[in-house]
């Protein structure tokens, strides 16, 4: 996600009046400004316009912005630099949830750490948004910034809304199935296919099987009654282990001619499009990424 860290640290005065470009030779003379920020140093400004106040200082004294680098001794200690190893964890989840045809095992801490996150995320936007109708900073740098931080919630809201519906409708669509994988589903997701299963057996005894011989009733429960996701259907992957081996008939019965071809090796960052029962171990084993 992005950085917001600096966006609510301390505020800085602005001592000299900002530099642009004036004469042919590129000399930054300081009667001049940027744009957008106030050339009176009484007036503060959000922290997250040091760099370009710094850029303009090198210039100044003959540096070129590409030298500039934020180090961490220019950091204040007490700010928190945030990545984007959470949203990068939810969107691989994300991924991998959508394009498996089986419900995988769920991740029952990430929940709570991502509301953890957007609630931060919420603080900071209420913020700037503050910020924004006052006169401490310019109003339209923390609008910007606001606009930049609801942004960042929004696209993570989406991935945690659409990972949890798609999780959802695999558990209704083969509800007698996933029985069999408890294992794999968060307490509340247990409790939801209860309650699902609770209600669509309900509902089946009304409109069906309390009208057909109970003979036939129970042959409903034999395993080739119950409807399974479909392993056989082609994914897109990538190998992200040093090295697999794919077995390309895993499941098939096959003849002794075939049998010379049915192992084969791919090395990491690899691509295959293959039938998902064929790395479905690999998979769970953290070997092999579904791509989009």
């Amino acid at each position: 996600m992005a950085d917001f860290s600096n966006l609510l640290g301390e505020i800085d005065e602005l001592e000299n009046t900002q530099p642009s470009i004036q004469d042919p030779e590129n000399e930054l003379e300081p009667s001049d400004q940027i744009p957008g920020i106030s050339s009176n140093p009484n007036e503060e400004v959000p922290s997250v316009l040091r760099k370009a106040r710094d850029e303009l200082e090198l210039q100044r004294e003959g540096l070129t912005a590409s030298t500039f680098d934020v180090t961490q001794d220019d950091l204040d200690p007490s700010e928190e630099i945030q990545t984007d190893d959470d949203f990068q964890l939810m969107k691989k989840l994300w991924i991998q949830e959508l394009n498996s045809p089986e419900l995988l095992p769920s991740k029952p801490d990430l929940y709570p750490m991502l509301l953890e996150v957007l609630g931060h995320q919420q603080d900071t936007l209420d913020q700037l948004q503050s910020q924004a109708q006052s006169d401490v900073v310019d109003p339209t740098l923390a609008t910007l910034a606001a606009s930049i931080c609801k942004m960042d919630m929004d696209r993570m809201s989406f991935l945690l809304a659409d990972y949890t519906r798609t999780r959802l409708e695999k558990i209704e669509m083969h509800a007698l199935h996933n029985r069999e994988l408890i294992d794999r589903m968060s307490d509340s997701e247990v409790a939801y296919l209860k309650g699902y299963g609770e209600l669509f057996e309900a509902h089946m005894r009304r409109s069906v099987t309390n009208h057909i011989p109970k003979d036939v009733f129970k042959k409903l429960d034999e395993d080739y009654m119950i409807e399974r996701p479909d392993l056989d259907s082609y994914v897109f992957a990538e190998i992200v282990s040093e090295e697999v081996e794919i077995d390309n008939y895993y499941g098939l019965n096959i003849s002794d001619d075939e049998e010379e071809g049915r192992y084969q090796r791919f090395q990491q960052e690899d691509k295959i499009f293959v039938r998902y029962r064929c790395i479905r171990d690999l998979i769970l084993a953290g070997k092999v990424e579904l791509l989009m």
